[in-house]
């Protein structure tokens, strides 16, 4: 099964060479913690 998620990325900067980026991921109501662990592993590989 294909894993996509939907997520929002905030950028903050935080000074001339500095940027804070914080990510917000959605998952479906219900997941299983199986497929939870699949979706949150795969930003590793990223």
């Amino acid at each position: 099964m294909d894993q996509t998620s939907t997520q929002i990325r905030v950028f903050r900067p935080i000074d001339v060479d500095t940027t804070e980026v914080t990510i917000y991921g959605f998952a479906p109501r219900g997941e299983g913690a199986d497929d939870r662990a699949r979706r949150i592993r795969q930003y590793e590989d990223f």
